[in-house]
């Protein structure tokens, strides 16, 4: 086993040093420590992917919308009521949509599925 020093910049901005223990000579598979103290592998506290973030603004798109239109009474297919449930239809499309330019602004990349072509 060899250690190797590494540094990576965090989401946050900050960066993360660590050592990481691993495998010499062929055929060497584990990338385990084997039990040796110190051996740590840097990773960042907390990832952030989105989806928080998209659930949070398709509620609330959804929710607020939907409550105004209840709140002003009437059938859902009449003039006052029908915008505000047609634009409470769309929260899922607005935190998308907001989750993709944080992540634009961000310079993160798009994420990929995760079935890739061989």
């Amino acid at each position: 086993m060899r250690d190797v020093e590494m540094t990576a910049i965090a989401d946050d901005g900050l960066p993360l040093v660590g050592t990481l223990a691993l495998p010499s000579g062929p055929g060497s598979k584990s990338w385990s420590n084997h039990g040796r103290k110190g051996v740590t592998t840097a990773t960042p506290a907390r990832q952030h992917n989105g989806l928080t973030t998209f659930w949070v603004v398709a509620f609330t798109w959804t929710l607020v919308f939907w409550l105004l239109a209840i709140a002003l009474g009437g059938s859902a297919m009449t003039s006052p009521t029908v915008v505000p449930f047609l634009l409470g239809g769309f929260g899922p499309v607005v935190g998308a949509v907001v989750v993709r330019v944080r992540r634009s602004r961000r310079h993160q990349p798009i994420p990929l599925t995760r079935c890739e072509p061989d």
